[in-house]
């Protein structure tokens, strides 16, 4: 199954896109996905697109800073790729409009996807609301520090025979989130998994 995001800044990859494909496949049928990282809302399309297709009926909030500037990207040799094709995101590099208001019109045909500013450091994951989710997928933050909070705030949150997920586990510009993830599945005893050797994308399952 292919997903089409052309001309839409991110760094997922086709392989991503079959990882992705793969964990919503083992969801049940209706629930609830938090995302942390939009960016631009690349990951938040293959996670709505991968669940319509499989006809399956889920809210998913994507939540990220927002505090990303055209400057701040020329600047960052990781964004390189924005460089190659800015179409999407014109107006947000000419400065006529905000990250946040450019995540916006790029997500506004997908309805199923509600945009929350949230800092991880400084805003609890109460702010949703939620008792429980049926998955979690940070790319987000990849600091030593930020992945850590990540499994302190959103980990309880997800349900038994939930996932929590991730990206960039085995990159080797991020080597904390493997690091970290590998940490805290050892300390409780859990497994991390990779659909694809292609894909940086994890997944820890949630005993039942």
């Amino acid at each position: 199954m292919s997903i089409d995001l052309f001309g839409i800044p991110g760094h997922i990859n086709e392989a991503d896109i079959q990882a992705i494909e793969y964990i919503a496949n083992q969801l049940p049928d209706q629930g609830i996905i938090v995302e942390f990282g939009t960016f631009f809302g690349k990951s938040a399309i293959c996670w709505a697109k991968a669940l319509r297709n499989l006809n399956k009926n889920y809210k998913i909030y994507t939540l990220d800073g927002f505090a990303l500037s055209p400057k701040s990207i020329m600047k960052n040799s990781a964004q390189d790729y924005l460089l190659q094709d800015k179409k999407s995101i014109w107006e947000f590099m000419l400065g006529e409009v905000d990250q946040y208001t450019m995540a916006c019109r790029i997500l506004k045909d997908f309805p199923e996807i509600e945009i929350i500013k949230y800092n991880l450091f400084f805003d609890s994951p109460d702010i949703l609301g939620l008792e429980e989710i049926n998955c979690f997928f940070n790319d987000g933050n990849h600091t030593g520090p930020g992945v850590k909070l990540c499994y302190e705030y959103w980990y309880p949150k997800v349900m038994p025979g939930g996932f929590f997920c991730g990206h960039d586990y085995g990159n080797p510009r991020y080597v904390q989130v493997e690091n970290e993830t590998n940490d805290f599945a050892e300390t409780n005893k859990l497994e991390v998994f990779q659909p694809s050797k292609n894909s940086t994308v994890f997944y820890i399952k949630k005993p039942s």
